[in-house]
């Protein structure tokens, strides 16, 4: 009895200190600022012999705005790096092709959902058509590939 009462008074002491918090409570973000970095993946690009070529972070952008997007398919938000620029850069969905690529410059709209905004890296507005429950992005670059990165859609 007097070994479960020491217990239960060291467990209610560290439960006690505990707080309610989350990983954004100590952190001046705005909602849509939470929303991006939700919905935010990252890779390197490399080829087979695990050279890398650069890097993409990506923001699937239903995720972030259901309402204003859904309605365009699937709408991707793409800051690429690349050590050597190349004008055959592709951006698959599915294993298919982008249906739209927008350059964008290092300022623009969505810039506010990702943490980094510079100007050595490449920002496009990707779109395709809808497509089912998951969806898997990938980057391709000539023999260099990102991973397939995977985004599920909220029900």
């Amino acid at each position: 009895m007097k070994i479960s009462f020491i217990f239960l008074t060291i467990l209610l002491f560290f439960t006690a200190c505990t707080t309610k918090e989350n990983a954004f409570s100590r952190f001046k973000l705005s909602h849509a600022q939470e929303m991006g970095i939700y919905a935010m993946q990252s890779s390197k690009i490399v080829n087979k012999s695990d050279s890398i070529s650069g890097t993409v972070s990506i923001i699937y952008l239903n995720k972030v705005d259901p309402k204003r997007f859904d309605q365009d398919g699937e709408v991707f938000y793409v800051c690429l790096f690349l050590k050597s620029a190349t004008e055959n850069v592709k951006f698959l969905l599915n294993e298919e092709e982008a249906e739209s690529v927008k350059v964008l410059t290092s300022e623009n709209k969505f810039s506010q959902l990702m943490s980094v905004s510079t100007e050595w890296n490449s920002y496009y507005l990707v779109t395709f058509p809808r497509q089912g429950d998951v969806v898997k992005f990938q980057v391709v670059n000539g023999d260099f590939t990102s991973n397939l990165l995977t985004f599920e859609k909220d029900e």
